[in-house]
């Protein structure tokens, strides 16, 4: 299916000052409990281990945490500086959105970035607010409007980033799904987070937040009819946690350009 531009599709209006220091609130609200929850991941009896491959560890969080039950953790550690790790995951312009959707992102069927609420600055290179809607291919057709942020911060000593996002609603952005067959997903807040490692000098802690609910639209109603809606939804996550992994792998293909 061809998906349209979203500056074809959706208006984007000058926001108001008050809806963007609202906006920048909630990004930064959502970057704390990303990271929180990527700490709790693996120390706390409320999250549990569900999947341990290699290196690849997956937690998934009881009804204590959250009421949805769709919150996971992936852990992993990489040997990378974090800078690299950083320069990967950008998706701020075009370039390295496109790199990010082949290294990462092969689920991504569009992406455009709506609204840039805070740059960067010479000052923090790596912090910044983005309004995004992204198109994903997956087991149910999916669209998501994100409001992105991106943020260094210091944990016990240790330098550490964050890239988190999560849904929003925009009086010029539409549900498209009787027009174009998208359904829109509920992202509740799900990211990236690394931290150096603190036991292991030169590795980076390295997880994956993730509460998406993908939502069933009106004509996936097969979904819900033969249960297979959460276990669509578990391969779904088990995918996404695997960028771990391949972010693992596009740090060694830089160590060995670089001849390190």
């Amino acid at each position: 299916m061809a998906i349209l531009s979203a500056r074809d599709v959706f208006a984007t209006p000058p926001l108001t000052a008050s809806v963007i220091d609202e906006l920048k609130a909630q990004a930064l609200a959502t970057a704390t409990l990303v990271i929180e929850r990527s700490q709790q991941a693996g120390t706390t009896p409320s999250w549990s281990l569900v999947s341990s491959d290699n290196a690849l560890r997956i937690f998934k969080a009881n009804d204590s945490v959250v009421s949805s039950n769709f919150l996971h953790c992936g852990q992993l550690q990489v040997c990378a500086p974090l800078a690299d790790v950083v320069e990967l995951l950008r998706t701020d312009t075009p370039a390295h959105a496109t790199a990010f959707k082949q290294r990462f992102g092969k689920d991504i069927m569009t992406t455009s970035t709506l609204y840039t609420l805070e740059p960067p600055t010479a000052d923090t290179p790596n912090h910044r607010i983005l309004i995004s809607w992204l198109a994903f291919q997956s087991p149910m057709k999916n669209v998501v409007m994100n409001r992105d942020c991106h943020r260094e911060f210091s944990f016990q000593g240790r330098r550490g980033w964050v890239r988190a996002g999560r849904s929003i609603q925009l009086p010029g952005c539409p549900n498209l799904e009787a027009s174009c067959g998208l359904v829109r997903m509920q992202n509740y807040g799900s990211g990236h987070v690394l931290i150096e490692s603190v036991d292991k000098p030169g590795f980076l802690d390295m997880s994956y937040v993730t509460e998406v609910d993908m939502q069933v639209g009106a004509s996936e109603w097969a979904v819900d009819a033969f249960r297979s809606r959460d276990f669509l939804i578990e391969k779904a996550i088990a995918r996404r946690c695997q960028s771990l992994v391949e972010i693992e792998r596009s740090c060694v293909d830089v160590a060995i350009a670089n001849g390190n």
